[in-house]
């Protein structure tokens, strides 16, 4: 009995706090039908009997694209609060019926209220296409498509075709408003190369707004209407110059109409055809001819293209045919010299080979002409040669010792009587005087040196044969500084653009008086007897401190001062002069002072092998 009370009693008390914390929803929605990327509303109206904090979640299909405003809220007893739900579908979201859940609890009480949401199709393409029929290739066919916005937005729309490369559209973009409809032209140009056959295409249109999307599969068939083929009888001919050959091609239309085919030919001037053009029904064929007449010495490998262009269709077709012209009239005229210009120093006599050769296939008979000053000459001027067979011919010149110093032009003409063909050869000599041939160019390293007495110095002098042919020069020199001066190598042989050092060894005493003393060095040319000269002049000053350079010590400090390269040549100049004290013992004019000299080229030795430890 007791235990029946107590489940009453616990009952009015949960019935008493159920009553407390009851509330009520109201639903307020306009439309459930909503467009991707666009936006409804629905509001819950909510009625609470008692003071309480709510809470509200969404569920179902449609609660991706849902937002609830607020989410939560605490409400007064008798109060009522407005919530929000915000349904914006995207734009990729399909077409389609989304249930949506809404969820609301005050932690005593939960309420559920479902909403069908209705996603419809607000961008609807629709996409057309005229039925293709056929084409030609090589001709083109123009066919139309619609495309309409059936959607409920002016949008704009990307337009392509594609599984084809000979389609392309009037346009690849277009904007509609709702509703509204364009035409598209599609144009079909297959090449002529392009098989006969039936072709897929796929025309789309894509919104750049909302993403929708219309595709058109079709098909058109590529007739080829204007076919033809070239024959060549035979694509290579070999003929000899002088004579004459036929080349022979056919013409078949293998198309379905009548047609005109424009005939060209592209080649060496000796080569012509009969006609320049024919019309030919269907499977009808015509032979064509080509004359070849090539001239003497007109040989060597030749390339004729034929082009043939259908009227209708414009099909164009090549056909190329290679043409030998043998060498059975031609000849080769050769000089053997590196460039056909020469120098020739006057007094010398030189001689040119020329040769000739027949390259042909049968006997030549040539004639040769000469056309160059009285003092070149040929040895021979007529030549007969049988077939590959070759001579040579000498050319002499000979210039006089009193020929003007100039550039003579040569010019050798070989003619073929058979033929009449004819070569000509054109070569410059340049005959230079007999002085400019062995001609000298002294280069002195000082054309003034201060000096002291009981001191050695050295100048270094190069002697550079500027001339054409080798020569010997002798080494001299004179002046009032010959006394306390040697020169060595005394004679030397260069070459043409070569040259040599010459060293000038300047050792006065302690008795020589002091004061200006002139030096003159004397190149003598062995083969012609002519001299060139260059002067010193040599200060002999009495103290040490006047010297800018030459003293042991300022060559010193020269070297050192200097690159790697003076280096060398420091010590390769002082080995040459110093190095061996059997030279220095057989300078006539330091036998009394050879206790110097030895002094000295110990320091110089000395200061070599520093200077070589330093170097390395």
């Amino acid at each position: 009995m007791i235990t029946k009370k107590l489940i009453f009693l616990f009952g009015l008390i949960f019935l008493f706090i159920s009553f407390s914390y009851a509330f009520q929803v109201e639903s307020d929605i306009l439309t459930n039908a909503v467009c991707p990327s666009a936006t409804i509303v629905i509001g819950e109206k909510i009625f609470s009997d008692r003071a309480a904090n709510f809470d509200i979640t969404s569920s179902g299909s449609a609660s991706s694209f849902a937002t609830i405003l607020p989410t939560s809220f605490y409400l007064d007893k008798n109060k009522t609060k407005y919530v929000y739900i915000y349904i914006t579908p995207p734009s990729t979201t399909l077409p389609g019926r989304y249930n949506l859940i809404i969820t609301i609890s005050n932690g005593y009480e939960i309420k559920q209220i479902s909403h069908e949401i209705i996603v419809e199709n607000c961008n609807e393409i629709i996409l057309n296409i005229e039925k293709p029929k056929e084409v030609c290739s090589c001709e083109e066919e123009m066919y139309r498509a619609t495309i309409k916005n059936n959607g409920l937005y002016t949008e704009r729309y990307n337009i392509s075709i594609s599984g084809i490369n000979f389609a392309k559209l009037s346009t690849n973009s277009l904007t509609l408003k709702p509703k509204e409809e364009k035409n598209i032209l599609i144009y079909f140009s297959p090449s002529c190369d392009v098989k006969e056959n039936t072709y897929g295409f796929t025309l789309k249109a894509e919104s750049l707004d909302s993403k929708a999307i219309a595709i058109i599969n079709d098909e058109i068939k590529v007739s080829n209407c204007y076919n033809y083929e070239v024959d060549l009888e035979k694509s290579f001919y070999s003929l000899c110059d002088g004579d004459k050959e036929k080349i022979n091609f056919s013409i078949v239309n293998k198309g379905k109409v009548q047609n005109y085919y424009e005939i060209n030919l592209i080649g060496p001037y000796f080569a012509n055809i009969e006609r320049r053009g024919i019309s030919l029904n269907p499977n009808e064929k015509v032979n064509v001819n080509i004359f070849l007449s090539p001239k003497f010495g007109e040989v060597g490998n030749y390339s004729l293209k034929i082009k043939v262009l259908s009227d209708k269709g414009k099909i164009l077709t090549e056909k190329n045919v290679d043409v030998f012209v043998r060498e059975c009239h031609s000849f080769d005229f050769s000089i053997n010299i590196d460039k056909m210009k020469d120098k020739i120093c006057n007094g010398i006599n030189k001689t040119y080979q020329l040769e000739l050769k027949n390259k042909g296939e049968k006997k030549a008979d040539y004639d040769l002409k000469l056309d160059a000053p009285l003092w070149i000459t040929l040895e021979k001027n007529n030549v007969s040669l049988e077939p590959n067979q070759s001579s040579t011919i000498y050319l002499i010149v000979s210039p006089l010792y009193t020929t003007k110093p100039d550039v003579y032009k040569i010019k050798i003409e070989v003619k073929d009587k058979n033929s009449e063909a004819k070569k000509i050869l054109e070569l410059e000599i340049e005959t230079i005087s007999k002085v400019d041939c062995y001609k000298p160019k002294i280069s002195m390293e000082k054309k003034e040196i201060d000096v002291v007495r009981d001191k050695t110095y050295v100048v270094l002098t190069t002697i550079e044969n500027i001339g054409e042919r080798k020569a010997t020069y002798l080494i001299e020199i004179s002046g009032d500084a010959n006394r306390f001066t040697r020169v060595n190598p005394a004679v030397v042989e260069i070459e043409p653009g070569k040259a040599e050092s010459i060293y000038l060894y300047i050792a006065p005493s302690i008795n020589t008086p002091l004061g200006t003393y002139n030096l003159t060095l004397h190149v003598k040319v062995n083969e012609t007897g002519n001299i060139a000269s260059e002067n010193i002049k040599i200060n002999l000053k009495e103290k040490i401190e006047e010297i800018e350079n030459i003293t042991l010590k300022n060559v010193t400090e020269k070297i050192t001062e200097k690159k790697e390269s003076f280096f060398d040549k420091i010590i390769s100049l002082f080995k040459s002069i110093f190095g061996k004290k059997k030279e220095a013992k057989n300078l006539s004019n330091l036998t009394n002072k050879q206790a110097q000299i030895n002094q000295t080229n110990q320091e110089l030795e000395k200061l070599i092998k520093e200077l070589e430890k330093e170097k390395f």
